[in-house]
């Protein structure tokens, strides 16, 4: 092999490469892992949710929520909640790429979050690949941090409403003013709720 043809290769393999994890990330579910992409901010954030076992004192559910930063195009450091511990956060990265033009993303992090170690294990030297399934119009998520979190009708409402949330629900953002963000609820049934929250009762 002459000396043209192996730098041709080594481009080729560099082009091939560079456009597997060249793609901007895309709002929708990954199998599982369910993100949201705000363009405006450069930020991501989500939820995945597992059970395996079945129904009853042998299933064990993998739960945790994300957020994070995207750094270049490709790649973003984010943290992991465990909804049962929510004052640890554990540490980890998504990468983002693209095959044949579809999106796909790998999520690890930096130690096994919860129940996940069991069965869903995250923090595994190579995760698996995550390919999109569907889109969403999602770009914000986040995590209720209070035992009993008030809704309330509007920003400026001074009576709650008889709906709230407990610690550990993850919501959809729809709006964010001084002190309270609008969100939407949907229950394990496929109920939604909307309301506004204290932005002390939720995060990031």
């Amino acid at each position: 092999m002459n000396s043209y043809s192996s730098i041709s290769i080594a481009i080729l393999s560099l082009v091939l490469y560079t456009s597997a994890f060249c793609a901007t990330p895309v709002s929708g579910d990954y199998g599982g892992v369910l993100l949201a992409f705000d363009k405006s901010s450069g930020s991501i954030s989500g939820e995945f949710e597992s059970s395996a076992g079945g129904e009853g004192p042998g299933e064990v559910t993998c739960k945790f929520f994300f957020y994070g930063k995207i750094k270049g195009e490709t790649e973003a450091e984010i943290k992991l909640v465990d909804p049962t511990y929510l004052s640890e956060e554990i540490g980890g990265k998504v990468k983002f790429g693209e095959t044949g033009g579809k999106p796909w993303l790998l999520l690890k992090s930096d130690k096994a979050v919860g129940a996940c170690a069991r069965y869903e294990d995250f923090s595994l030297q190579t995760p698996s690949r995550r390919d999109l399934l569907n889109t969403t119009a999602i770009n914000k998520m986040g995590i209720v941090v209070s035992s009993k979190a008030k809704l309330f009708n509007s920003p400026s409402a001074e009576k709650p409403m008889r709906a709230y949330l407990v610690s550990g629900d993850t919501v959809i953002v729809l709006d964010k003013k001084e002190n309270r963000t609008k969100i939407r609820f949907v229950s394990d049934s496929g109920k939604a709720t909307e309301g506004w929250l204290e932005n002390s009762v939720i995060k990031p």
